[in-house]
């Protein structure tokens, strides 16, 4: 059981407002939290959580620098305790310059800048996984229609075109046939050294995700897709909670071996030939289904916090849960008993969701 210290303060580090609604959702179920939010937005959604007692946007949005004077600002301001990063480019932030925000402010694990680079490039991480004898799909790095040619035969299909960064499953497409793939090469050729050809592992999804301190594993939940997806590369609106033991043990050993510091979210897919767990995906920030994994009952934002406070806990207990999005419940609320949702999150913080929406509906 976690231990709580009374009336800590987090500062919340923003970027554009990805993922900053749900992590706020999370700490907003800690008591005696306070918590502040910088940004280099001015409207993120989170900005009207009720969870959020202040907000304040980076004056200089470019100058890296400037926005470093004036977390340190900020966090003197609010009397902040931790700082905490959402996103890959707020942790790639604070990890650069943690030397300098480790003498005003608590920060949590962090990987270092050496780890997110390996691990945030698809084909950097491809090599260190197959270097250091982790399972993962045959990948080459695209470079020319020329060099494709070659390294197809090498592959087995389906073979997916994938950027070399990014997440969400945005931009990845699906080939069953050498000749399919050629002719989309030569039809729209994407630019060199920014894709990758990786065979596609047929079988099923197996996530975890961890808070991990010096390569050891301090919390994480297990997670499965619930229903077929209609688009397999995007984020899961029906997710299983459940342990894994194969994949977690793997994972143990990945987090050993790369030494990681921080959170993590790590996509895997599991043989249908044999079983074995393909690991092809390391996410260095909050995952879209964090919520879950609050529901399943680990609040990882808050762990967080105490490890940045030094606050020694034991790893929770994440229980068999089956979760769906407040988006997909809404579209099987005959369906969902015994079921987690979250909808009571969004019930619980209306507005920031409400503000979403509608800049989905009114673009800008």
């Amino acid at each position: 059981m976690a231990q709580t210290p009374s009336n800590f303060s987090a500062l919340l580090l923003d970027h554009s407002g990805h993922h900053s609604t749900a992590v706020a959702t999370c700490l907003g179920q800690v008591p005696g939290c306070r918590l502040h939010i910088v940004s280099n937005a001015r409207w993120p959604a989170v900005r009207l959580s009720r969870f959020a007692a202040s907000f304040r946007q980076f004056s200089d949005t470019e100058n890296e620098s400037a926005q470093l004077e004036e977390i340190l600002r900020v966090s003197r301001e609010v009397k902040a305790d931790v700082l905490l990063p959402v996103t890959e480019a707020g942790i790639q932030f604070t990890a650069q310059n943690r030397g300098t925000l480790a003498g005003e402010i608590k920060l949590p694990p962090l990987p270092s800048p050496e780890a997110i680079e390996t691990v945030i490039n698809k084909f950097s991480l491809a090599r260190w996984l197959g270097q250091n004898g982790f399972p993962t799909p045959e990948t080459f790095l695209y470079t020319s229609i020329t060099t494709a040619k070659k390294d197809l035969k090498q592959l087995r299909f389906p073979v997916l075109l994938k950027p070399i960064v990014g997440g969400n499953g945005i931009g990845i497409r699906r080939f069953d046939q050498p000749g399919e793939l050629l002719a989309a090469l030569h039809s729209s050729v994407p630019e060199a050294g920014f894709w990758i050809l990786q065979s596609y592992v047929r079988g099923r999804d197996v996530d975890c995700s961890v808070l991990c301190h010096d390569g050891k594993i301090l919390a994480h939940t297990m997670q499965t897709s619930l229903h077929p997806r209609r688009n397999p590369f995007a984020v899961d609106g029906a997710t299983r909670f459940a342990p894994h033991a194969a994949a977690f043990a793997q994972v143990e050993k990945t987090m050993a071996a790369i030494h990681w510091n921080g959170i993590a979210h790590l996509d895997m897919r599991e043989d249908e030939r044999d079983g074995r767990i393909h690991t092809v995906d390391f996410t260095v920030r909050f995952w879209a289904t964090l919520l879950g994994s609050l529901a399943a009952g680990v609040n990882f934002p808050h762990l967080a916090c105490l490890s940045a406070l030094g606050i020694e806990f034991s790893p929770p207990i994440s229980l068999p849960t089956n979760y769906f999005t407040a988006s997909a419940a809404l579209k099987k609320l005959n369906r969902l008993a015994g079921c987690k949702t979250g909808l009571p999150y969004i019930l619980s913080d209306p507005v920031p969701r409400a503000m979403n929406l509608f800049k989905r509906m009114v673009p800008c």
